[in-house]
């Protein structure tokens, strides 16, 4: 399914906003790597993929996710926009000196998290291994992005509050 829609990012807007989205049994590899490679596949700047996770891995990521948010609360300031409550650096509305030092801000909280659940958990989410062998394949490298060589979060997790509530 692709659908286009209207997206404000910054001050500016595109037009050609489309997302694909798909359930987990049809992933589309060649989609994973134009995003990553090209900036987009055919248009769509998203790729949604439902289902992707087994129950239990969601079950356990997201116990892990409410136990550090009740010892260390949420790495994510109020900044006016959407409501969260989130562990792991966000880039919004930061240049990439300021998100690089939330990275390091909000690592260990993001590391503990990611300590609570099995491996098999994190590559279900991720699809880490997975993505390196099918890059491998294809002669590329896959690996964590740099910034003035600090490394970029493995992964920021979000829960969307209803009104911040």
């Amino acid at each position: 399914m692709q659908s286009a829609a209207l997206l404000a990012v910054s001050g500016k807007s595109r037009q050609d906003f489309g997302y694909i989205e798909h359930e987990a049994r049809s992933l589309d590899f060649s989609i994973v790597k134009d995003l990553l490679v090209k900036g987009d596949h055919h248009g769509s700047v998203l790729y949604v993929v439902r289902n992707a996770m087994r129950a239990d891995s969601y079950t356990q990521l997201l116990n892990a996710f409410d136990q550090q948010l009740a010892i260390r609360g949420s790495t994510r300031e109020n900044d006016g926009f959407v409501k969260t409550h989130q562990i792991g650096a966000t880039q919004f509305s930061k240049s990439g000196s300021e998100y690089s030092r939330s990275i390091l801000e909000s690592s260990t909280i993001t590391l503990d998290m990611f300590d609570l659940v099995d491996e098999d958990v994190i590559e279900d989410c991720f699809l880490t291994r997975s993505l390196e062998q099918l890059f491998l394949k294809e002669g590329m490298h896959f690996g964590p992005a740099r910034y003035k060589n600090s490394w970029a979060a493995f992964a920021t997790m979000r829960r969307w509050l209803d009104n911040g509530r």
